[in-house]
């Protein structure tokens, strides 16, 4: 690989994201092309890393308030709406639903360059906070040590899918 490019993402990248999503599902969930052409058409943030004219990696985010069925999602909303009403604070965020880049391209700065553009965009939206979360039982400690490289903190954790994961959810304050 010689190097990549961050573009949007259209619908003619969907079998690749959904085929690179398959590739990770363990650390992600499962995604078909029709719940990614829902999700995208919820998310203010969608984008593919093409390398060598090939899709290598994606990351999709979502603003707050969005019908999303995801109990991550939900629970940032549901946190940050008891904080709002709480404090007077915004309940305003940018959640990182899922970000992938398969295994060739790990360790390119793919991941580094995603994330500072989305914290680019959530600035530009004056925007506090990013959010996502990491899974924490079983672990993913790849994911975890990118994460606290770049400041996201701990806010909370929960159990999903019937008990079978835990979650970190997690913030980085902008």
């Amino acid at each position: 690989m010689e190097g990549f490019e961050i573009v949007p993402m259209t619908p003619a990248h969907y079998p690749a994201v959904v085929a690179l999503n398959k590739a990770w599902e363990h650390f992600t969930s499962p995604l078909s092309e029709e719940a990614l052409a829902k999700l995208c058409d919820q998310a203010c943030y969608k984008v593919v890393a093409l390398a060598d004219g090939e899709v290598a990696a994606f990351l999709i985010a979502l603003r707050e308030g969005q019908p999303y069925a995801s109990p991550n999602y939900q629970w940032f909303g549901r946190h940050y709406q008891e904080t709002a009403d709480a404090s007077g604070s915004s309940p305003a965020f940018l959640y990182i639903d899922r970000i992938v880049v398969g295994e060739a391209c790990q360790g390119t700065g793919i991941g580094r360059a995603f994330y500072e553009d989305v914290f680019s965009v959530a600035r530009g939206q004056h925007l506090d906070r990013v959010v996502c979360e990491v899974d924490a039982e079983p672990p993913n400690e790849r994911s975890t040590r990118f994460h606290d490289n770049f400041g996201f903190a701990e806010i909370g954790r929960q159990w999903i899918y019937n008990d079978i994961k835990q979650v970190s959810l997690r913030e980085k304050p902008l």
